[in-house]
Order: C-alpha cells, then structure tokens, then sequence
C-alpha cells in the first residue's frame, strides 16, 4: 500500500540542471520509465530489481526532487528470507558494479574462512563459489549480527545485503544455512 500513490509531477523537472559527477546519463524519458519501472518491480513484490533501479536514479544525473521520490520509494523495500527472495544478484554483477547494487541482497555460497567472533557481531571471509573447492569467485567479507556455530572451512550459503566500502563489497549477513556434501 503507498507505492502506487508515489507519481512524478509534471511540473517539476526530472533532471538536474548542474549534476555532480552522474554514473549515468539519463534522459527525461529515461529517469520517468526508470522511476515506472521501479514502482513496477515494487507492486510485483520483485524488491531487489526495485533497489538495482532506485540506485540507478541515485547515481544519476536525475534531478534532487526525482531522487528524494526514489528514496521514498526505498522505504516499502522489505527484508527477504530464504523463502521470499526473488531476483539475487550474482557475485559477478554486484562486483563489476557495486554502486548500482548497494543495499541490494544476494545469496551467495562459498566457504569460510578467517571467523572472528567479537561481542557484537560475527566477522568471516566468504570464499565465494568454493564451496565444492572447485572454483573460487572472490572473497567477501560478511558480518553477522546473531549467533552461529561456525568454523573455517566450512560450506554454506549466505543471505546478506550488499554493504559498499572503500575496501571493495561486503554483505550484513541476514541468515544462512550450512551446506551439507552428499557422499
């Protein structure tokens, strides 16, 4: 409820006069059908196109009204669980642009490796796509706000939301569950 009443007034201009260092160039048309779109993906329950397309306008030569809209619309994103996530970006497409995937969720498999247990949180490295030790994508730092028996070396699969930092991505780890080889 909400998305559908969020419009784009015509009278107000959809690109700004003087951007600062824009990613994208959009037209007016373009910024409008973006904006569309994402409100599309939103109604279809499809969050994590909605976050990719939200990013797009923010790192835009789109005006700051369109932006503020844009961000709006980012409150009605929900938290998925195993269950509920559509759309996952791969490792390769959030890391051939991490901006536009920011905030973003993923479910990424891999193995541990480096676990550090704090009092707050959880640190480990994700060796991304090595979980059958076949194939090693990258490694992604992960952080995990709850509790988990885990140790290095270990397969498992993580849900997480995309964290960008100077160091590269990251993910806040939302759940995972431990991948078991079948002998």
């Amino acid at each position: 409820p909400g998305v559908a009443e969020i419009e784009l007034a015509d009278s107000r201009p959809a690109i700004a006069l003087e951007p600062e260092n824009p990613t994208y160039m959009l037209t007016e048309q373009q910024v409008e059908r973006i904006f569309a779109l994402t409100k599309k993906h939103l109604l279809d329950y499809r969050d994590n196109l909605a976050i990719r397309e939200i990013n797009r306008i923010l790192l835009s030569n789109a005006s700051v009204y369109v932006k503020e809209k844009a961000r709006l619309l980012k409150s009605f994103v929900l938290t998925p669980d195993f269950t509920t996530i559509k759309d996952p970006f791969p490792f390769r497409e959030v890391y051939d642009d991490p901006l536009l995937h920011r905030d973003g969720f993923v479910v990424w498999r891999g193995k541990i490796a480096n676990v550090r247990v704090g009092e707050e949180e959880i640190r480990f490295d994700l060796l991304v796509g090595y979980e059958d030790e076949r194939e090693l994508e990258g490694v992604v730092p992960v952080s995990l706000g709850f509790g988990s028996d885990l140790e290095d070396g270990q397969a498992v699969e993580v849900l997480g939301q995309v964290v960008v930092a100077d160091s590269g991505i990251a993910l806040q780890g939302i759940s995972l569950h431990r991948l078991y080889r079948v002998r």
